[in-house]
């Protein structure tokens, strides 16, 4: 899940916008109550191996692994072609491009 870590942390130290973009994105895709139920179960997750974050930090983490699920199901820009815009789309080839280089 490499390349959801990358394209989701990453995105969001290179800018706060785009990373809303894709969270926006996400939600869109899912919908809201199951994408509240996967933070919620990131949440519990993080808390039994006896680590401690905010809410912020696991809706971050929901993001980080639903985006690394479908990289594996290679749908993931059939998904977020959709929603995510231009910034989000060109975040996620440079990252593509620099794990295959």
């Amino acid at each position: 899940m490499v390349f959801g870590h990358e394209v989701t942390h990453g995105l969001r130290k290179q800018s706060e916008e785009a990373y809303q973009s894709l969270r926006n994105a996400v939600m869109a895709t899912i919908s809201s109550d199951a994408f509240k139920a996967r933070v919620a179960s990131t949440k519990r997750l993080y808390e039994d191996a006896g680590q401690k974050g905010n809410d912020e930090y696991y809706e971050e983490e929901a993001v980080c692994d639903w985006v690394g699920e479908l990289v594996g199901k290679s749908d993931i820009l059939s998904h977020l072609k959709r929603n995510a815009d231009y910034k989000v789309l060109g975040w996620m080839h440079s990252v593509a491009k620099s794990i295959m280089a």
